[in-house]
């Protein structure tokens, strides 16, 4: 028999993806339940471009799909017009749209936030999650993280440090926790396909 499930869309996956990321941060945000037990997100996305705004969507959709109270207050980009496409796209006000290099550093500084999305080249990243983390924010990250073995251990060390703070931290590699490549990936290591002698990856 074929392990794999049915095909899914890359938007029904992400949906679903986003909705885990978000669940698993609720389940450890206690400094931000409000008295009736309800949490609230107060999310800034930290580079604008395509999956910025596609992980400001799926964050939204999970808001929604969960009834938690969530909204993106904040959006940040080294380029002032990609960091205003906050205000269209999420109704985040002008003057929290911050343009810039160091414009990461003004949307963390924002009152109330406590979730970060970070979806900058991977260049970038290393800084920008440390500083995260350094200011005690939950933290949705796409991949790759690093690019070099300087910015593997900034990422280590401030991972390290969100674990003692109790924050949760996601990244944007969710398939290999997919139950159906978990189930195909023991399959094949348990020689249902025979010796594998060759592997293309994408």
């Amino acid at each position: 028999t074929n392990p794999v499930t049915p095909a899914v869309s890359r938007r029904q996956f992400l949906k679903a993806s986003s909705l885990a990321a978000a669940g698993a941060a609720v389940v450890s945000f206690p400094n931000v339940l409000k008295a009736q037990g309800k949490p609230t997100f107060n999310a800034v996305i930290i580079g604008m471009g395509g999956r910025g705004g596609g992980a400001g969507n799926d964050f939204m959709e999970a808001v929604k799909i969960t009834g938690v109270e969530g909204k993106i207050v904040a959006t940040a980009d080294a380029f002032p017009g990609q960091a205003r496409r906050g205000k269209d796209a999420f109704g985040v006000p002008e003057d929290r749209c911050f343009g810039g290099l160091d414009s990461y550093e003004k949307a963390l500084a924002v009152p109330g936030v406590n979730y970060a999305i970070i979806a900058t080249p991977p260049g970038f990243k290393a800084a920008q999650f440390k500083a995260a983390i350094a200011a005690g924010k939950h933290v949705f990250i796409e991949k790759p993280v690093a690019v070099d073995g300087p910015s593997a251990r900034i990422m280590y060390a401030a991972g390290e440090e969100a674990d003692k703070k109790g924050l949760k931290v996601a990244a944007g590699t969710q398939r290999r926790h997919r139950p159906s490549y978990i189930e195909t990936v023991k399959r094949i290591q348990d020689g249902a396909i025979g010796d594998v002698i060759a592997l293309r990856a994408y």
